[in-house]
């Protein structure tokens, strides 16, 4: 657990370089699935080394985690040896039996930084390079005088879980008590001697082969352990135990637990749980122990390649030309390969049959966190796959209805829009069901959804369903109001005997305005005459409320006009609307982000401080300044733009207050006012 704490610091501290990142890109492997560039020449750009020291030290790092193992008694991140302005990799590789994480990171002192080392960590040289392991040695961290590689190896478990693998490797089912005690030393420890010989196939090489020697001797050692466990436990089992009489029966007497030939008392049946639970933990020791060996053994073997550029290195140019603003970029490809790795597919085999296969139709995806002045946001985009892009281009080819704008009030508390071609989505959805799960190949789930996709083409009126809701949403909350609520409640007699009592409460409630465009309202208002006919609501002067509980204080009402469904719990905007009395006044920023994006997600931070006063929320002192500073902000918002080509943008990013030079300059600030108040 302390190397995979002190590789999560390096990491924290190892933040990327030109030169040198280039060349540590090609180490890279070319099939990674995941790769981030963490770009230290931006971020000390933008901030001084002196302000993350102060925060790294107000949070007790060089005391608590640097210090209290090592020699270091310096209180600067540039003294560590890590090239703090340079650039580093962390990627992601994966097959069908593990998952590697590995990190690359340049060394401006190797010296200073093999003195993080605790000394009660013993310091290898394997392959020409001083490494440490952690206690398995599934992660391994090694030097030289330029980088640091830091490798980690995590056992897939949909591979390892697999009776055919398990019967390759050796290991052993998990499963009932009954099996578990299958000898009357609860364990055959003869699997473990076997377990070579199940391995010996002519896929293995020999190097495989002395690996799984060496897990069948781990698992053996790891089985002796458990062993003098439970001799330890039922050692502790064999003494006298006193039961307690039952009421007026004779004084106790002193028993054995011989005594009991069945397991219906208590005691008896925990032994026997304790006994399942010893047993149970020998096959969970001899499988990790199996594992990690493997394990280790392929994490060097990767590290052999890593070092040795073996095999192809990772393409990206934009990796390798990160501009000065872009702090971290993470690249993942191939992002339909993912579920075969993580999917739980021997369950969903045994539940439908099939074998999934989907095919979601992005083939990858791309982002940065850019410092933009003071916005610092995540920019990026989906790469689709050119048979699905004509189809999403079609989807999203469509504009927000200009009447919406009007109600994107500038103190309104936050958005949602979305803004798509509902009769292009209607008319190209049995084919993108297909794209998704039509490659599950020929078994009665495919069939059924092709089906259901012949079935949906054929009956739906795509242009017709469109017209009654074209595609274009927007929903508007504009903060809280206090509203009385009468709710019922009970009272009890000396007797016990209850009466109903009518009682009034005041509920801090949201109010939200829903709208959306139709041409076509007549069904609509069938759906409201039907529902006043039914009891369900009131008809109020053209505008319709529902009937809801209204001890929640929220009271639903819907309003048709002029091409809009407007559902809303402010009767009097609803009645201003109608009469055309309705003065609204969309504010531009909110109006430019609903119009250019498919998808806008905005909450206006600057309203945060107001609603938490309108709420009577309870501040602890050590954040109101902090609270406070919330009315400076701009907007925390979420956009998906226009496609472009066959790629769909996106964008997540919160407005900074503009007392500090930049967005990270603010936020370092920030952290640090934090910590020293949580310090107090």
């Amino acid at each position: 657990m302390k190397i995979v704490k002190l590789a999560i610091c390096l990491i924290i501290l190892g933040i990327g370089g030109k030169l040198q990142a280039q060349d540590l890109l090609q180490r890279v492997p070319a099939d990674a699935k995941v790769v981030m560039a963490i770009n230290g020449k931006a971020f000390f750009k933008h901030v001084d080394v002196s302000e993350m020291n102060n925060l790294f030290k107000n949070f007790g790092f060089f005391k608590n985690v640097i210090g209290k193992k090592s020699k270091v008694t310096s209180e600067n991140l540039e003294d560590f040896g890590i090239d703090i302005k340079s650039k580093a990799y962390v990627y992601m590789q994966i097959t069908d039996s593990l998952q590697y994480v590995g990190s690359l990171i340049p060394l401006s002192n190797s010296s200073q930084f093999e003195s993080l080392i605790p000394d009660t960590k013993k310091i290898e040289n394997v392959n020409g390079l001083k490494t440490i392991y952690n206690n398995n040695k599934t992660m391994r961290v090694s030097w030289d005088n330029q980088n640091l590689y830091i490798l980690n190896g995590i056992a897939m478990d949909n591979h390892f879980s697999r009776k055919v693998n398990q019967d390759r490797y050796g290991m052993l089912e998990e499963s009932s008590y009954e099996d578990v005690t299958a000898t009357d030393d609860h364990y055959d420890y003869s699997v473990v001697e076997a377990a070579p010989d199940t391995v010996v196939t002519e896929e293995w090489t020999e190097e495989e082969l002395e690996a799984m020697e060496e897990a069948a001797k781990a698992a053996e050692e790891a089985a002796e352990q458990a062993e003098e466990a439970t001799e330890v436990v039922e050692s502790t089992n064999e003494v006298n135990v006193a039961v307690p009489p039952p009421a007026a029966a004779p004084p106790a007497v002193i028993v054995s637990p011989d005594d009991f030939d069945q397991v219906d008392s208590v005691l008896d049946r925990e032994e026997y749980q304790d006994d399942y639970y010893l047993q149970y933990r020998k096959i969970r020791n001899h499988n990790d122990s199996i594992k990690n060996t493997l394990v280790a053994k392929w994490v060097n073997e990767h590290f052999t390649q890593l070092l040795s550029n073996q095999g192809n290195s990772y393409q990206s140019k934009t990796l390798q030309n990160l501009k000065d603003n872009e702090l971290v970029r993470v690249e993942v490809k191939e992002i339909n390969d993912f579920y075969k790795y993580y999917y739980p597919m021997d369950i969903m085999y045994s539940a439908f049959g099939t074998a999934f296969k989907f095919d979601t139709g992005i083939k990858s995806l791309a982002s940065s966190i850019v410092v933009d002045g003071n916005t610092m946001k995540m920019v990026g985009d989906m790469e689709v796959d050119k048979e699905l892009t004509k189809y999403y281009k079609e989807i999203y080819k469509h504009k927000l209805n200009p009447k919406f704008y009007n109600f994107l009030d500038e103190k309104a508390l936050g958005f949602a829009s979305i803004n798509i071609n509902s009769e292009a989505y209607i008319k190209h959805l049995p084919t993108l069901v297909n794209k998704y799960y039509g490659s599950m190949g020929d078994n009665k789930v495919a069939k059924g959804l092709e089906l259901m996709s012949t079935i949906f083409d054929v009956a739906l009126d795509e242009k017709a369903l469109a017209k009654v809701m074209k595609g274009d949403h927007l929903l508007v909350f504009n903060g809280v109001t206090k509203t009385k609520v009468t709710y019922t409640d009970y009272e009890y007699d000396d007797d016990y005997n209850a009466k109903e009592v009518q009682r009034t409460k005041t509920e801090n409630v949201p109010q939200f305005m829903w709208m959306f465009s139709s041409d076509d309202t007549r069904i609509y208002q069938q759906i409201l005459n039907l529902a006043k006919s039914e009891g369900a609501g009131t008809d109020r002067d053209g505008i319709f409320e529902l009937k809801f509980d209204k001890s929640t204080g929220i009271v639903p009402h819907i309003l048709i006009d002029k091409g809009i469904v407007f559902i809303s719990n402010d009767l009097e905007k609803l009645q201003a609307i109608k009469n055309n009395q309705f003065r609204g006044k969309g504010h531009s920023e909110f109006v430019n982000m609903a119009k250019k994006n498919n998808i806008a997600v905005v909450f206006n931070t600057k309203q945060v401080p107001v609603l938490i006063d309108e709420l009577d929320l309870p501040v602890h002192r050590s954040m109101e300044e902090t609270v406070n500073e919330l009315s400076q902000y701009g907007n925390f918002y979420y956009l998906n733009g226009k496609m472009k080509g066959n790629h769909l943008p996106f964008e997540l990013g919160l407005d900074f207050p503009k007392t500090k030079s930049n967005a990270v300059s603010f936020l370092i600030d920030a952290l640090n006012k934090i910590s020293l108040r949580l310090n107090d």
